[in-house]
């Protein structure tokens, strides 16, 4: 939660996906993040988040021209 605070002005989109039934809660999931700003901020946050334990971090680029 820390690094996607510290990089708040970059999100854009945040969407959040785990599995929750009445009586579980998983401790995985998978979060979808739409960043604005520059490469160099993309870069740094996927280098953050990919070196906390139990994250993997792949992107998908855009072009919207």
């Amino acid at each position: 939660q820390g690094q996607l605070t510290a990089y708040g002005c970059n999100i854009k989109t945040r969407i959040g996906l785990h599995e929750v039934t009445g009586s579980f809660c998983a401790g995985y999931g998978l979060i979808l993040l739409e960043l604005v700003g520059g490469q160099k901020e993309a870069d740094e946050l996927a280098a953050k988040l990919n070196a906390l334990e139990g994250v993997e971090v792949k992107l998908m680029t855009f072009d919207h021209a």
